[in-house]
């Protein structure tokens, strides 16, 4: 079991209602891989650094999990099919 640090940048314009069901989507996504969250996964509206997809602010998900490097891929795979995503970063982190 490794630790990561999962960050996903949401489309701005998502109502809170469709923000509260994509991280109950995520945590559900973790679950399914057999990755476990370690404590609160924060949201915040936050102005990005450059334009994407002719967007200037994302909604910022943060969380720290803990879970198998093999299971990695499915998770990945998810993220990056899902249309509410503008980018997504999970990297391992070093104790």
């Amino acid at each position: 079991m490794r630790d990561y640090e999962i960050t996903v940048i949401l489309r701005p314009d998502l109502e809170e209602k469709k923000i509260d069901a994509w991280v109950k989507f995520l945590e559900t996504l973790l679950d399914k891989f057999s990755t476990k969250v370690k404590g609160k996964i924060s949201i915040t509206k936050k102005p990005l650094a450059y334009e994407i997809k002719m967007l200037r602010e994302g909604q910022y998900v943060f969380c720290e999990a803990q879970g198998d490097p093999s299971k990695l891929t499915g998770i990945d795979t998810a993220l990056k099919n899902d249309d509410n995503v503008l980018r997504y970063l999970i990297i391992k982190k070093i104790n």
